[in-house]
């Protein structure tokens, strides 16, 4: 009786610790005035940050309000970000980018950075499965939005450390749209977790220095506890069963789709090519490539400063005496122009692969100021030398040459 009532209550405080574990959001927007995250954030259930998150990544579409409570609402619009009018008639040529991080087996992240985001937190903890299900969900909507300037490649570079673990997966669209799921570090040696944690903040102040460079951004962060500590896996966590939601999508854009492959082919980015700029060129990089492909493993994706180009296509007579077509592709550069309070700083690329840095500015600015010293202390020192050659007046020499002639 003793045993069976001992095992109830470890059963109950195992519930209760269950029932307490909260999940961590994290927020920032580019362009919100309102104040950081205090030490008192809001707790918001499971359904409402759903569509919280949703809001902040532009996916409002694929997500309905189930219920008209107002503090729901409210909550929605503190941190759902801002979103565009609904009659807008400007259309931006490149869109904002959203960023959205799933950090699993963190319960209270201790990175200074996050001092300067908002904050609230999930109670109770959905079961990681389904926060990667909620991912994975938003990143099949988010391949469904028309394209807006191709990815962000700052943030794909800020995000590299992170994305090229194994263990972590990135999904990221030419709509500007990067999500990166992290898994959990708990089973791993502690050297391991030590140092994926520096890893981690590292990163996340990377990232949230590239993002306060670029109008309209957002960045959203999770931080899930580990699977011990959460709720059990639910069919509904968020509001909706979200397998069957991610399976009907996929149906939608499938029977949607005239070309599936090609339409994939143009919304979503290879997951190698986005961090082939983090690697170093050697060598001398040729001008000319045989293929597309060639030319972006070639040049590091022209080092995230431009996209690979058909510069020309001839016709070749081959030892053989047959016409073949050879093609040549190569790197267009792009003027990278981040935008801050002083107005737009502007930096020019060069070279075959975009590696080289315009610095005709600087350059002249730095040479001129050479010349120009350079000449004034020449005229100086020319001007006293002059000084020392000149006769002296009459008057003087007469004054002076007076004794010699009166000791002769």
């Amino acid at each position: 009786m003793r045993l069976l009532r001992s095992s109830l209550l470890c059963a109950a405080s195992a519930t209760v610790a269950a029932a307490s574990a909260v999940a961590n959001v994290y927020t920032y927007d580019h362009d919100s005035s309102s104040s950081p995250h205090t030490s008192s954030s809001e707790t918001i259930d499971a359904e409402t940050s759903r569509l919280i998150l949703a809001q902040r990544l532009g996916l409002s579409q694929f997500h309905s309000l189930k219920t008209t409570d107002d503090e729901a609402l409210r909550r929605i619009n503190d941190f759902g970000g801002r979103q565009r009018p609904l009659f807008a008639t400007d259309k931006p040529a490149v869109g904002p980018s959203k960023v959205m991080i799933v950090i699993e087996g963190v319960d209270e992240p201790t990175i200074p950075t996050l001092a300067n985001f908002k904050s609230f937190s999930i109670s109770p903890a959905p079961h990681p499965s389904d926060s990667y299900q909620l991912w994975s969900t938003f990143s099949t909507e988010s391949s469904q939005l028309p394209q807006t300037g191709g990815p962000d490649y700052g943030v794909l570079r800020a995000l590299a450390p992170l994305s090229e673990m194994k263990s972590n997966s990135l999904d990221t669209y030419n709509n500007r749209h990067t999500l990166l799921y992290v898994k959990s570090a708990a089973t791993a040696a502690h050297d391991d977790v030590t140092e994926q944690l520096q890893t981690l903040g590292s990163t996340i102040e990377d990232l949230y220095n590239v993002l306060k460079e670029s109008e309209g951004s957002s960045l959203s962060i999770m931080f899930m506890p580990s699977s011990g500590k959460c709720s059990k896996h639910a069919t509904n966590a968020y509001g909706i069963n979200l397998s069957k939601r991610a399976a009907k999508i996929q149906r939608e854009q499938i029977l949607s789709e005239a070309k599936p492959i090609a339409a994939k082919s143009s919304s979503t980015v290879e997951s190698t090519s986005p961090f082939l700029a983090t690697k170093v060129l050697r060598g001398a990089v040729p001008t000319c490539f045989s293929s597309k492909h060639n030319c972006e493993t070639g040049t590091n994706n022209c080092t995230s400063h431009g996209s690979c180009i058909l510069k020309f296509s001839a016709d070749v007579k081959n030892s053989d005496g047959v016409m073949t077509k050879s093609d040549c592709y190569g790197c267009a550069c792009k003027a990278d122009v981040k935008k801050n309070k002083e107005g737009e700083k502007t930096t020019r690329f060069g070279g075959a692969a975009c590696n080289k840095k315009d610095i005709v500015t600087p350059f002249w600015l730095i040479g001129g100021s050479s010349v120009l010293l350079i000449f004034i202390v020449s005229w100086g020192m020319g001007l006293l030398y002059s000084m020392g050659s000149e006769e002296l007046p009459s008057v003087i020499g007469a004054g002076v040459s007076g004794p010699k002639a009166r000791g002769a």
